[in-house]
C-alpha cells in the first residue's frame, strides 16, 4: 500500500515513469486488465463472476478461478462442477477472487510473450502441469520459438497500447487456430537462468529501453515540452 500511495504521488505530480500509471494499477487487478482487454476489442476468456458476488447461474464449467490480484498461479484451480467450486470457495483466503471461462489449449503449453519498448523481445512456450495450468512456480518448462503469428504479433502490440505499457509480458493459450490472453504482467521476473534461456541477457535490453525514455524526458524538458 505504501509503494502504491509513492507512485500514485509520482502520477500526481506529472513525473515521468518507465511503465505507466496505468499499468501499475492494472498489475494490481486482472479484472481491470481484462475488462481494458475486453473494451480494447482483444480477446480475453470470459469472465463470469467474481468470488464477492458469485452467480451459480453464469458460471459455465469448466472453469478457471483465480485470485484477483497475485501471480504464479498461487491459488489458482480449474474446476469442473458447482459443487467443487463452492467447496473451494470455502477454502479460500478471504481476498477477492475472479471466475473465468477455461480454454483447453490444443497442445499442452502456453505461450509466454516478453515485451521491451517496441520490441517483443522473445517467446517461450511453456508446459502446463497434470491440473492443466502453466506457471514457473509449477516446474512449468520453456522452449523458445522463433516467432509470432502476424495476427497474435498485432494483438501483442495492441495490448500494450491499450494498458500504456512499456515493458512486461502476456500469457497466451491457442485454440483451434485462435488465441487468447489469459494474463498480463507488468513487471517480468527474470533470474540468472533466463540469460541461458533467451541466449543472451534481457535487462540489458530493459536497461536500454529505461536509458532511451529517460533522454526523451531531459530532451522534453530542454525543450519545454
Amino acid at each position: 500500500f505504501e509503494a502504491a500511495c509513492f507512485i500514485e504521488s509520482l502520477y500526481h505530480m506529472g513525473i515521468p515513469m518507465i511503465n505507466s500509471y496505468e499499468s501499475f494499477i492494472y498489475d494490481f487487478s486482472k479484472l481491470k486488465t481484462h475488462e481494458a482487454l475486453l473494451e480494447a476489442g482483444l480477446p480475453v476468456p470470459c469472465c463470469y463472476s467474481r468470488s464477492s458476488s458469485f452467480k451459480p447461474d453464469a458460471v459455465r464449467y469448466p472453469c478457471v478461478i483465480k485470485p484477483d490480484q497475485g501471480g504464479r498461479s498461487f491459488d489458482t484451480h480449474i474446476v469442473y462442477s458447482e459443487h467443487d467450486l463452492r467447496l473451494i470457495l470455502e477454502d479460500l483466503p478471504p481476498v477477492e477472487y475472479i471466475i473465468q471461462e477455461y480454454i483447453q489449449p490444443d497442445l499442452q503449453h502456453t505461450l509466454r510473450v516478453e515485451v521491451v519498448g517496441e520490441k517483443i523481445l522473445s517467446v517461450f512456450e511453456r508446459t502446463m502441469d497434470e491440473q492443466g495450468l502453466s506457471a514457473y512456480s509449477r516446474g512449468s518448462r520453456y522452449k523458445k520459438i522463433r516467432r509470432l503469428s502476424t495476427p497474435l504479433e498485432y494483438d501483442c502490440r495492441k495490448v500494450m497500447q491499450a494498458l500504456n505499457l512499456r515493458m512486461g509480458s502476456f500469457d497466451i493459450i491457442i485454440r483451434q487456430g485462435k488465441h487468447y490472453f489469459i494474463d498480463v504482467n507488468a513487471t517480468s521476473n527474470y533470474a540468472e537462468d533466463d540469460i541461458e534461456t533467451n541466449g543472451f541477457n534481457p535487462l540489458d535490453d530493459m536497461a536500454k529501453e529505461m536509458t532511451s525514455y529517460y533522454n526523451a524526458c531531459c530532451d522534453n524538458i530542454a525543450s519545454g515540452k
